[in-house]
């Protein structure tokens, strides 16, 4: 036997598969976190702060994430929790939920301070702002176990009792003679979210003349009306509701004259995508008259269209030189503008050459493109990649042009690798509406359509987008005849939206 005495063996922490879902700060420590919410058990046993927990990269959450009606995008980066205090120590999980989940994803409609102000007000006296943001909570959980196939119905039961709290507190608050109408039009925005996770439409409504109501007779800052103008433009598009949003529009616009100068670009970006929108609608339902139009209770007649479409140009124009963002988003949004114009131009015929009338216009969209994608490119703003891969996809499938086209489908190719989700609805929708236009068809689009000659077109979303977009399983395909450049002659737009991004096969 050895004389040498037997060394223990060190003692090694039994390893654990680290959780997905867990805290920040477990994962950096790299041990296997309890979940608990708002902080997790472990880190409260070590007497470490819990970093706050990120959003679950299941698939379905993932999922959840790119349905949530309002997303724009998530902020960047790890986000320390926004903890408050509440008076009632009940609520303080799901306003913690509410920081630390809900607002980042809100963070690009209604920007931090903004949070940051309701988070503090939410403190006070104020019930129907705190029991607001509660049900909004309450809401967005509901919502993301809804994605993942979770059927909790106590959770469904305590989200509809915090709802009916909230619709109560909102009552009380309005029926006081001196109520505060900037924490009431607060409230109001925050239950307008509410409804559209819950997809319900008409309360929705209710809600937002609710606000307009407020905004019709008070004094608003500008940061509130800029933040509930954002919210109800995202809803209402969202939900195809464009005289509703002319509503809103109508009221803003005439309450303060000098409001559209503050509109940040997001929302001057939300115009004009309804607008564009619009346009693309009456196109494919081959409007052919103004009475025709009147019947669907938007805008009167294309005369009107046309004026608006001015009024952008020239709001465009007369905007003073600013950031390089700026700029790309000006020469995008004249883009834009072209071929919308173009579009109610030729709404009057469906016959394909009365484009050829309007060959410097494609022309001019497609030089804009080439500069604005010349610019040094970076993860910009929501509406502006899905808006470039729209604009390009509408001038290959219009534009008899051969050169513009192939020009076109290059510079598909060099469009940026990152789009937000917000615009991919619509971006779907006007392009959807486009192909019904062009070949009088019914809304079904599983089959090839043949835009040009040159072009074999299909439209349609990744499968992660089928059930919550569109009932159908699409691509977009371009196989250009000839393309000097590719070493293959497929260009292949494989997604218009959401963190899978856009991604071009040569």
């Amino acid at each position: 036997m050895s004389s040498e005495l037997a060394v223990p063996a060190a003692r090694r922490r039994t390893p654990h598969k680290n959780s997905v879902n867990g805290c920040r700060t477990c994962k950096d420590r790299h041990i296997k976190c309890d979940e608990t919410r708002p902080v997790c058990h472990r880190c409260s046993k070590s007497r470490l702060e819990c970093g706050g927990f990120t959003a679950p990269v299941t698939h379905g959450h993932r999922k959840c994430r790119k349905k949530f009606a309002i997303v724009l995008h998530p902020l960047s980066g790890p986000q320390k929790p926004f903890l408050i205090e509440p008076s009632d120590p009940s609520g303080q999980e799901h306003l913690n939920f509410f920081f630390i989940e809900t607002a980042p994803l809100l963070n690009s409609v209604l920007h931090l301070d903004l949070w940051k102000n309701i988070a503090a007000r939410a403190t006070t006296a104020e019930s129907a702002l705190r029991e607001s943001i509660i049900a909004l909570s309450w809401q967005h959980q509901i919502y993301a176990q809804s994605v993942s196939g979770i059927d909790d119905s106590s959770t469904i039961l305590a989200g509809s009792q915090a709802y009916l709290r909230a619709i109560s507190a909102l009552h009380s608050s309005l029926s006081i003679a001196d109520f505060n109408t900037e924490l009431a039009l607060q409230s109001c925005l925050l239950l307008i979210i509410v409804e559209s996770l819950r997809k319900n439409q008409p309360a929705l409504l209710v809600h937002l003349r609710a606000g307009l109501s407020i905004i019709k007779t008070n004094a608003i800052s500008d940061k509130v009306l800029t933040a509930f103008y954002g919210v109800g433009v995202s809803t209402l598009l969202n939900n195809h509701d464009v005289s509703t949003f002319h509503l809103l529009e109508e009221t803003i616009l005439t309450r303060t004259h000098d409001f559209r100068p503050h509109l940040s670009l997001r929302d001057l970006s939300c115009n004009v995508t309804t607008l564009i929108v619009e346009v693309y609608r009456y196109c494919s339902q081959g409007i052919l008259d103004d009475d025709a139009l009147s019947t669907l209770g938007t805008i009167q007649s294309k005369e009107s269209l046309l004026r608006r479409i001015a009024d952008l140009e020239a709001y465009n124009n007369a905007s003073q030189a600013g950031t390089d963002e700026q700029q790309r988003f000006k020469v995008l949004l004249m883009a834009r503008l072209l071929i919308a114009g173009v579009m109610v131009k030729c709404s009057v015929t469906r016959c394909q050459t009365s484009y050829d009338l309007y060959h410097n216009e494609f022309l001019q969209a497609v030089r804009l493109c080439a500069v604005y994608l010349g610019n040094k490119r970076r993860n910009d703003f929501f509406t502006i990649n899905s808006g470039i891969i729209a604009t390009l996809n509408l001038i290959a499938m219009l534009c008899r042009d051969k050169s513009i086209r192939l020009e076109t489908l290059k510079l598909l190719s060099l469009c940026p690798r990152h789009d937000g989700p917000w615009d991919a609805q619509a971006t779907y929708n006007l392009v959807h509406a486009v192909i019904s236009f062009e070949e009088n068809r019914a809304p079904e689009l599983g089959d090839q359509i043949t835009i040009p000659d040159e072009a074999r077109v299909y439209i349609v979303l990744p499968e992660a987008y089928s059930e919550t977009l569109m009932p159908h399983s699409l691509k977009v395909l371009y196989k250009p005849a000839t393309c000097t450049g590719f070493a293959i002659e497929e260009i292949l737009v494989r997604n218009l939206v959401g963190n899978t991004n856009t991604l071009c096969d040569r």
